[in-house]
């Protein structure tokens, strides 16, 4: 799951179950679909929450319109969406966006609370999105 470079938070911490392993050969994981970046790089800034590089697209986050970090052809950066709260709970970094993520079951709808940066004013937002699965 981890790199040096990024975090795919693609499944949370398993919620394995004999019933899954024997059915299908391994437990099912919930999905977000996205790659965040590491968190000491919004620690850098002095802010909570997890950072959203990348979105790949059809999965659940695209679907739901979470926008990622982009980059400009001369090198400027917008950053993506800031995840600040899944489901009720408070996120402070990508380890309470995996617990909370453990805490559901592919399919669920959960709402995320982001910070976006609309027209350079950091904007807070509700979007829903429903829960992909990963094996």
């Amino acid at each position: 799951i981890c790199s040096t470079t990024c975090l795919h938070v693609l499944m949370g911490i398993a919620k394995e179950t004999p019933e899954q392993i024997l059915q299908l050969g391994h437990p099912i994981h919930p999905t977000l679909g996205i790659v965040v970046a590491p968190d000491s790089t919004l620690q850098s800034l002095r802010v909570d929450g997890v950072l959203v590089l990348d979105v790949p697209v059809d999965g659940p986050a695209f679907n739901a319109g979470i926008h990622p970090s982009l980059r400009s052809d001369l090198g400027a950066v917008s950053l993506g969406d800031i995840i600040i709260s899944f489901a009720g709970k408070d996120i402070k970094d990508s380890r309470d966006l995996q617990l909370a993520l453990a805490e559901c079951e592919p399919g669920d709808r959960v709402m995320l609370t982001v910070v976006r940066d609309t027209l350079n004013r950091p904007t807070r937002m509700d979007v829903e999105v429903v829960l992909g699965r990963s094996a």
